[in-house]
């Protein structure tokens, strides 16, 4: 049910995962990576993809394993699929013992609010919360 992909194994799934973020990409994404950048992520073994397929749900969730300087974080930098309920916290458990195989402190997650409901069974709360204010560029801005 629950499978990781990495470079070498991603263009197994790429077309269906590419069509999905395709179409919820920008929410997803947020305007920080595209398709494209997901893919060469992937591929250059910098993130990794989990899939949960049944034949009631999909999950696809993207991670990336960063290093703070006291310690690495897995990141879940974003997740889609339909039926959630019966593949979250299935694969958020999958997610989180690579994260501890992988040395990580923590596993991180920037989310809509509803899945604060949906991973408290697993653990999860709202410690923080991810506020972002999208900056237009001005012209000639000297930094």
């Amino acid at each position: 049910m629950i499978r990781a992909y990495d470079g070498q194994t991603v263009h197994e799934v790429w077309p269906t995962v590419q069509k999905w973020l395709t179409d919820n990409g920008a929410k997803l994404m947020r305007g920080n990576d595209s398709v494209e950048d997901v893919k060469q992520a992937i591929d250059t073994n910098n993130a990794q993809l989990w899939i949960w397929k049944t034949e009631t749900a999909l999950g696809i969730v993207v991670t990336q394993i960063v290093q703070y300087p006291r310690r690495k974080v897995c990141f879940i930098k974003f997740g889609t699929g339909y039926n959630a309920k019966e593949w979250a916290v299935p694969i958020i458990t999958a997610i989180e013992r690579f994260a501890e195989f992988s040395g990580c402190g923590a596993v991180e997650i920037c989310a809509r609010p509803g899945w604060i409901k949906l991973l408290e069974s697993a653990g999860y709360g709202s410690r923080h919360i991810l506020l972002t204010k999208e900056l237009k560029e001005q012209e000639n801005q000297n930094v």
